[in-house]
């Protein structure tokens, strides 16, 4: 019934503002015309990072808008990418309280969507020198190594019967296991799991996958407060929070328990790993001790499964919609590695690889993970090129926009590699024609590991297969499902053959 009255409310508005649009569009306004209670939130269809492209190239790339009460300004050009970024990145470093941190991250606890402060700096401080050091991640290589075996082993049965497969799935059970064994000591597939377990944890990463639509999603309770009640988004939340908690409390629950055995045994042998770690530190409050260390799992896992996942895949579309780009790139592991090499190239292999690397920008270009990064929001007054910005404004800074500016990118809606051939540009937060990880203090801590991930898996999918699509498919369909990271609608079916001699 409270969903019915919502949606009868909502109703009422739309229908009311198209009637007062349809009266006031006709005066040619400088910027799109906000309708009364819904603002500019008319203007966002099914593709916001598509529709906010439209409006940058009506309007500029510094626009300001009216999202239902809410007051948000939308960066489109590596000029102001870098001002709010870079010259004015405390300013803008915050995020805002939305729906979906409250019901899903732990009311905001968690890292990635906490606003800036203490608890922020606490916890990215711990990834950072706990978690991401370059001496945690040449020691976790050998976990990557035994996790990409299990994956080209699986992809090399399948390739056996000349059927096409869903490279996704694969490619889902490859990077959690890279990033459990990191986090939590733990490979959660392929190491003898119970039926029971196993649809446990895939009911986890799929509820992941829903929140990171969720958390994606424009929700009418986040720009029109007094219509939240009404917003049918909010049960989901929390029937998702509900499946992707009892997991987590499990992974914590079971580290209590492991510490304790070790405590009475006088078991100290050095073994520990992140989940131990946090549960070491002081807290004088164990009840949001867990809470925090959930909400920083449920970060570890999402970001270092669905942003490797998502560009691995758009690689691989890219480069079989493409051929003559799949073959230069497998012409150049060929090169330096041989036809038919059966060892995994590793990562200190991986450098001089110009078109690889070439291919995997081009990736970031045409398909970043978030194009519209995660929200940021002022925590006080200021001006950029003139305008005026009040405090409490929200921040979108549209990469996807950037990468399809023909003013910077020649052919920009075409896959081509070449273009960063010899070029200085690159990924890590420094050129902003580039952003696929973000810049400034909210730039994503995990870059390092989510590059070797990718670049690891790339190169050895590419060069351990021959890669076709489907019978009778000419080109896989690039459509988008947006969310904090836009995946790909219809995930890639192909076929694969050993690369032999």
């Amino acid at each position: 019934m409270e969903f019915l009255v919502g949606f009868a409310i909502l109703l009422i508005l739309v229908v009311f503002s198209s009637v007062f649009y349809l009266r006031v569009a006709s005066q040619s306004p400088s910027l799109p015309t906000p309708l009364p209670i819904i603002g500019h939130l008319y203007l966002l269809g099914k593709l916001p990072h598509h529709s906010l492209l439209a409006i940058a190239r009506k309007y500029g790339p510094l626009v300001k808008l009216r999202l239902g009460s809410v007051p948000v300004v939308i960066a489109s050009s590596p000029e102001m990418a870098r001002e709010f970024l870079r010259n004015q990145d405390l300013t803008f470093a915050s995020r805002p309280t939305l729906l979906t941190t409250k019901y899903i991250l732990y009311d905001s606890k968690d890292m990635v969507f906490a606003p800036y402060g203490e608890h922020w700096r606490s916890m990215r401080k711990l990834c950072v020198v706990e978690l991401l050091t370059d001496r945690r991640l040449a020691s976790s290589h050998q976990a990557r190594l035994e996790e990409l075996q299990r994956l080209l082993a699986k992809i090399a049965k399948v390739a056996e019967t000349s059927k096409p497969f869903v490279l996704l799935d694969l490619l889902t059970e490859f990077t959690f296991n890279v990033i459990t064994r990191m986090v939590m000591n733990k490979a959660y597939f392929g190491s003898g799991e119970t039926t029971e377990e196993l649809a446990a944890t895939r009911d986890f990463i799929h509820m992941q996958e829903q929140g990171t639509i969720l958390l994606g999603e424009f929700h009418i309770g986040d720009y029109i407060p007094f219509l939240k009640w009404f917003d049918s988004s909010v049960a989901k939340m929390k029937a998702l929070h509900k499946i992707q908690d009892e997991f987590l409390q499990k992974v914590v629950d079971q580290h209590v328990l492991a510490r304790q055995s070790r405590e009475q045994t006088q078991a100290h042998d050095g073994v520990g790993d992140f989940v131990d770690t946090l549960l070491s530190l002081d807290s004088p409050d164990p009840n949001n001790q867990a809470r925090n260390i959930k909400a920083l799992i449920q970060n570890l896992l999402g970001a270092g499964t669905d942003t490797s996942i998502t560009t691995i895949q758009w690689a691989m579309a890219e480069l079989l919609n493409n051929p003559r780009a799949l073959e230069k790139a497998q012409e150049e592991l060929r090169a330096k590695f041989g036809d038919a090499r059966q060892e995994i190239i590793q990562e200190h292999e991986l450098q001089d690889l110009p078109y690889l690397h070439a291919v995997i920008k081009e990736t970031f270009r045409l398909h970043p993970p978030a194009p519209l990064l995660i929200p940021h929001q002022s925590t006080q007054d200021a001006t950029v090129a003139g305008l005026a910005i009040a405090k409490g404004t929200r921040l979108f800074v549209n990469v996807y926009a950037i990468g399809r500016d023909p003013a910077l990118w020649k052919s920009p809606d075409d896959f081509l590699p070449e273009r960063f051939l010899g070029s200085s540009i690159d990924v890590h937060g420094k050129n902003f024609e580039l952003l696929p990880f973000g810049s400034g203090r909210r730039g994503c801590p995990g870059m390092a590991l989510g590059l070797i991930t990718v670049q690891l898996a790339l190169a050895n999918l590419l060069h351990r297969f021959r890669w076709s699509l489907a019978p009778g498919v000419d080109a896989h369909p690039m459509a988008e499902c947006f969310g904090v990271v836009t995946t790909m609608e219809i995930p890639l079916r192909a076929r694969a053959s050993p690369n032999k001699d």
